[in-house]
């Protein structure tokens, strides 16, 4: 078992069973819940919870075989209880069936949605570990259930980092299927096919590129990406763009760029329209 990575599962896990994940989930992961605390959040047992008690007992001691069996025990005598499910999905998360932790994961939030405020801040902290794949799988499965364009986006800079090329060129194309207006997805559309580009030396890569910054400027105003415009303009059409009045691509430069900017801003007035 990946311990750097079950500790940052399991230290949220802990902030889930006490509330704190769902009513704040900007909120830090509390201290794992000792069996005292858990005693004052159970004071009238059952076997379920006795049973859920010494589930979270095996994580402690990190005997984790012995937690999903008393975990898939409980999920089989009580199927509508997202916490066995989203213990259990951490747990085969953990020792890398992805499988099996997909299935449990989904159960829980097919149970309580809200759940999936729990999983995106999982997500957040694989992320700033570093830990791109593991935090893209959580995210998965909030952008699966919710679809939100800053999710796609989100995932797809996630897949992104980790080298998924193709995967995040899919997830910021979703992010501006949902929101035309969603300024960051094209930027990192276009960024992520320029890298690709420099990588592979793939012209094809080249095509559609400048657009996609053109239209981030237009959105967000930020040299970024007209920086970025240019040079893509630029590789794909093999010319330099520079400040001499006389030189005739940099006057096929602009009405490149000023037919974009119309046509982006026509584009958006016809969805109106249709809304309406």
């Amino acid at each position: 078992m990946d311990k750097k990575g079950a500790g940052i599962a399991l230290s949220a896990l802990s902030a889930f069973l006490l509330g704190s994940a769902l009513s704040n989930p900007h909120a830090s992961a509390v201290p794992k819940i000792n069996p005292g605390l858990r005693r004052e959040i159970f004071p009238e047992k059952g076997i379920k919870e006795e049973i859920f008690d010494s589930a979270l007992n095996e994580i402690d001691g990190r005997n984790n075989e012995a937690a999903i069996s008393k975990l898939e025990f409980l999920t089989s005598v009580d199927p509508n209880n997202p916490q066995y499910y989203s213990c259990l999905g951490m747990l085969y998360e953990s020792s890398g069936d992805k499988a099996r932790a997909a299935f449990n994961l989904k159960k829980s939030i097919s149970i309580e949605p809200e759940i999936m405020i729990f999983y995106a801040k999982i997500s957040a902290d694989y992320s700033k570990a570093k830990d791109y794949d593991r935090a893209a799988f959580y995210l998965e499965l909030v952008a699966e259930k919710a679809g939100k364009p800053f999710h796609h986006n989100f995932l797809g800079m996630l897949y992104s980092a980790s080298g998924r090329y193709e995967e995040s060129v899919s997830e910021f194309s979703k992010a501006i299927e949902l929101d035309k207006l969603c300024a960051d997805a094209y930027f990192n559309l276009g960024f992520v096919n320029y890298m690709r580009y420099l990588e592979t030396n793939d012209k094809s890569l080249l095509k559609g590129i400048a657009q996609k910054f053109i239209i981030a400027n237009e959105l967000t105003k930020d040299e970024r990406a007209m920086d970025f415009a240019r040079k893509a303009y630029e590789l794909s059409n093999n010319v330099k763009i520079d400040n001499n009045p006389e030189n005739i691509e940099n006057l096929r430069w602009k009405n490149y760029e000023l037919r974009v900017r119309i046509d982006y801003i026509k584009y958006l007035k016809s969805i109106m329209g249709k809304e309406k």
